[in-house]
Formats: C-alpha cells, sequence, structure tokens
C-alpha cells in the first residue's frame, strides 16, 4: 500500500498543501460575503500570517532548504488550533 504522498511526489504534495491552505482562508473569507457573521468569521482570518508563513516555508523546503521539522508541526499545530479556538470562543462569547 501505497500513501498519496507517494502516488503524488513531493512537488505535487506541497502544491497541494499549500492550495489547501489557501483554500481554508479562502473559504473562510467567502464565507463572510455569504451570510457569515464578521464576529464570526474575521478571528479566523486573524491566523493568515501563521498559513502564509508556513506556505513560504514549505516554498523554502521545496528549494531544497533543510526543514526543521520542529517548527513545521508546531506553526501547523498552531494554524489549526489557533483557528478553530479563535472561531469556537467567538461562538462562545457572542
Amino acid at each position: 500500500k501505497t500513501t498519496m504522498m507517494v502516488r503524488l511526489g513531493w512537488e505535487a504534495g506541497m502544491r497541494i498543501h499549500n492550495l489547501a491552505i489557501m483554500g481554508g482562508f479562502l473559504l473562510l473569507a467567502a464565507g463572510l460575503f455569504v451570510g457569515l457573521p464578521p464576529k464570526i468569521g474575521l478571528p479566523g482570518l486573524l491566523t493568515l500570517p501563521l498559513g502564509l508563513f508556513l506556505i513560504w516555508y514549505m516554498n523554502r523546503i521545496g528549494d531544497r532548504m533543510k526543514p526543521n521539522w520542529n517548527l513545521l508541526t508546531f506553526m501547523a499545530i498552531a494554524l489549526y488550533g489557533l483557528t478553530a479556538y479563535l472561531i469556537t470562543f467567538t461562538y462562545w462569547i457572542s
């Protein structure tokens, strides 16, 4: 059994990773335009700099920079966790 990453190759996998991060933020922004209350959606967009950092870092890895796996793992968990926390927190207090 081979994983999707092995079948795609590392270059296509990195592109899909970057597109998935940007797609998540674009969906959140699109939600604001179609009726998601700004009190709920805007805090989720506060993590956009983390997402852009991950995309930039993955592009540098694609340019053959040696990855710092601890930083990459921490930033990935922080991006997901902080976005989920901010959206959940704003639902809770509003």
